[in-house]
């Protein structure tokens, strides 16, 4: 996949927040890192690119902190893996509008490797569904029912409220039971916006 991952400084406040997402990238993809200081005189990123930037470290620091998870990067596999097998799990057009509620970096991962001439899988039960997380997470995990349910906490906290109900909708009731109340999430976003 990636080689070398190119991390630039320019002295912003989201200097850190680049340098620690690249250095956690390039660690997951065994990838070597190479500096690129005052990079804005060549370069300026765009807004969105920032925005997106932060929102990805925003996902990834709550996942971690919810989750009780060591870092960044163990978020970073949890969220990978959790939202490849439930955007497996969804017709192609309810996984297209999912990719469509992540932040830009975080839809990258989401689309990594997948065919949708496969999709959807027939998983019918939670059981064979948790099975599945668990097998492509880090051996060591033994609660993915938990890691689950953090990852969709996440996503109804984040995501349109509309488009959460239509991929519960899509799912069997039995996998449904992994999702958050939706009264819960209303008022833990009403809370965030309210106060930040």
């Amino acid at each position: 996949m990636f080689n070398h991952i190119l991390i630039a400084t320019d002295g912003s406040d989201l200097e850190q927040v680049a340098v620690q997402t690249g250095l956690e990238l390039a660690k997951a993809l065994g990838a070597k890192v190479g500096h690129a200081p005052k990079l804005e005189s060549y370069m300026t990123l765009p807004a969105s690119v920032e925005n997106s930037l932060q929102k990805t470290q925003e996902w990834l620091r709550e996942l971690r902190v919810n989750a009780e998870l060591e870092d960044n990067e163990e978020a970073l596999s949890v969220l990978r893996v959790v939202l490849h097998r439930l955007r497996d799990r969804l017709p192609r057009e309810e996984a297209v509008d999912l990719g469509a509620q992540l932040p830009n970096i975080i839809q990258g991962f989401y689309y990594e490797s997948w065919q949708p001439s496969l999709m959807p899988l027939r998983t019918r039960a939670k059981r064979p569904f948790l099975e599945n997380v668990a097998t492509d997470l880090d051996p060591q995990r033994n609660e993915p029912d938990r890691l689950v349910r953090d990852v969709f906490k996440l996503l109804a906290c984040h995501c349109d409220p509309r488009e959460i109900s239509r991929i519960i909708n899509q799912l069997p009731e039995d996998i449904r039971s992994l999702w958050p109340d939706p009264s819960l999430t209303v008022r833990h976003r009403l809370s965030t916006e309210n106060y930040s």
